[in-house]
């Protein structure tokens, strides 16, 4: 079962026999089954409440069932860049790092099972994951439902902002460096 607002990409799981209903995640309002999985790949940057998907997610699953997703590392692009300006994505409503993936996700009543995060990936390992057209700066995360209700304010949230924002003043960001980079071997 899916859920995609593209008219088109929904005509075409449907085209492949995978029943996909068009509508945001926000919007959805059919009644479903619930399901032993969730799977939300590249798609939580782009919706307007991630809060509202992770509320839905936990209704939705039985006991026990697993949330995987598949999200954009904003530190991860914003290092290969090595510029703000261009890792931000206007499409993206939400940027998000591993730390508070992982927090957002635990606060939502998950348990993380696993983190993959490919932020030291060697250049020889990037361009093996180019080839196989995997994806590259992303965030893998495995969480199981537990019975604990979705942001029921029991836990202490750790301040995160602090040191996410030392992890990105520490990187590179210059447009210069960026550009010399990506334009300069195109014009040689």
């Amino acid at each position: 079962l899916g859920i995609e607002p593209s008219p088109d990409e929904t005509a075409e799981a449907n085209r492949r026999g995978i029943k996909t209903h068009c509508a945001s995640i926000e919007s959805f309002k059919e009644p479903i089954p619930t399901a032993s999985n969730i799977l939300c790949s590249q798609s939580l940057n782009h919706f307007l409440n991630p809060r509202y998907f992770f509320e839905w997610s936990h209704r939705h699953l039985v006991d026990g069932g697993k949330l995987v997703l598949e999200v954009m590392n904003f530190r991860h692009v914003f290092r290969h860049f090595r510029w703000m300006q261009r890792a931000i994505q206007v499409d993206h409503t939400y940027m998000f790092v591993p730390e508070v993936l992982e927090q957002f996700v635990t606060n939502a009543g998950f348990r993380v099972v696993k983190l993959e995060v490919g932020e030291k990936l060697s250049k020889a390992e990037i361009k093996q994951l180019k080839k196989a057209a995997m994806p590259i700066f992303h965030i893998l995360l495995v969480a199981e439902k537990t019975s604990r209700q979705p942001f029921d304010q029991s836990q202490q949230v750790p301040a995160l902002y602090t040191p996410v924002m030392e992890s990105l003043r520490g990187l590179p960001n210059s447009e210069f460096r960026y550009r010399l980079k990506t334009k300069f071997p195109k014009i040689f």
